[in-house]
């Protein structure tokens, strides 16, 4: 088992603060350090608390949904309200309504349901959302034969050529079966070589 994407966060807002702590007391989530070793062995101290998911990172999301009714693999085309509710037009022309609804796609692709919706952004905020880009990653997945030798609590800082994280999902407790380890490349090394055969 590997968290692959996201390895860890922080919490700086009070209100999301208030919420890690009544995840943590719910068992979703542990502290996980606020610094890892770097790959010349020194220790980078963030001085801020990271959390990771109990067991993986996947569990938040988990928790955030266990009362809800999830479609996966439905392609949402376009939203549309009328008074307190909003209808939800999927691809295979289902339809789900809602008291609300909170785009979580990349934001080109949550520009593209507003665009298609024919709903108006005032132009600041559009202008904001237009200017957020995104850098690619490759994560490598590997199962060891042996123990990765990364020391507690279970992350390295790569130097970010071309590696940028190292993650021991052993000792981190998502993987307790295996010596499983992540490693996420640069976006640098990524834009090279995202095309490029394994």
């Amino acid at each position: 088992v590997f968290d692959y994407g996201a390895q860890n966060f922080t919490a700086r807002d009070r209100r999301f603060v208030r919420l890690v702590e009544q995840w943590q007391a719910d068992g979703v989530v542990v502290p996980w350090g606020s610094g890892y070793p770097t790959m010349t062995d020194a220790f980078l101290d963030t001085g801020e608390t990271r959390y990771r998911g109990v067991p993986s990172i996947r569990s938040i999301a988990e928790h955030l949904a266990s009362s809800l009714q999830v479609h996966s693999q439905t392609r949402v085309e376009r939203l549309t309200r009328e008074r307190a509710t909003w209808t939800v037009q999927s691809s295979d022309g289902t339809t789900h309504s809602a008291s609300a609804v909170i785009l979580t796609p990349p934001v080109p692709q949550s520009l593209g349901i507003l665009d298609a919706s024919g709903f108006d952004l005032p132009a600041a905020q559009r202008q904001r959302l237009d200017a957020v880009s995104y850098s690619p990653a490759i994560a490598v997945l590997l199962q060891l034969d042996a123990p990765s030798g990364i020391r507690l609590p279970g992350g390295m800082w790569g130097d970010g050529m071309p590696v940028t994280w190292i993650g021991d999902n052993t000792l981190k407790g998502v993987s307790p079966e295996a010596h499983a380890v992540t490693v996420l490349t640069s976006a640098e090394f990524a834009v090279t070589n995202l095309e490029n055969g394994d």
